[in-house]
């Protein structure tokens, strides 16, 4: 059986893991961006009216396996991001219940005659103490 302090054991060292291979991802894409060639301009003799603009030059392998792999990088960190929120969704869950399962501290039972007992003159009373305590003291000046 799992307990509360394996929990939070376990826990951490998700979190541990999940930190590291977030880590590990940010450095794998933190390569340099591929470098831009600028295009010379084009001749306007070479180019007649009736033709049109010159294509751009099509991306290079190097640069489309560098877009590749970090569409790839992208997507593995948002699938952990969504694991590691899954876990904390559970782990939050299994607390709540552990806590809502747990039975209320007895508490004595309240005077259902309150209305007809006589105030005191000037003694002020704790809202959270049961009427009987506040009213077990006899009022000054009368004998009990």
């Amino acid at each position: 059986m799992v307990g509360g302090t394996d929990r939070t054991v376990l826990a951490s060292r998700f979190l541990a893991c999940l930190l590291a291979i977030c880590c590990c991802l940010s450095s794998a894409a933190s390569q340099e961006p591929p470098a831009i060639e600028n295009t010379p301009a084009a001749d306007e003799s070479s180019t007649s009216a009736g033709e049109t603009a010159p294509k751009p030059n099509p991306l290079s392998p190097k640069q489309r396996s560098q877009i590749v792999s970090a569409g790839v990088v992208l997507l593995s960190v948002v699938i952990v991001l969504g694991i590691a929120l899954l876990a904390v969704v559970l782990l939050i869950g299994a607390r709540a219940r552990r806590l809502i399962r747990t039975p209320l501290p007895d508490c004595q039972p309240r005077d259902e005659y309150w209305f007809l007992r006589k105030k005191a003159e000037s003694t002020p009373r704790d809202p959270l103490l049961p009427p009987d305590s506040a009213s077990s003291t006899p009022p000054s000046g009368e004998s009990a």
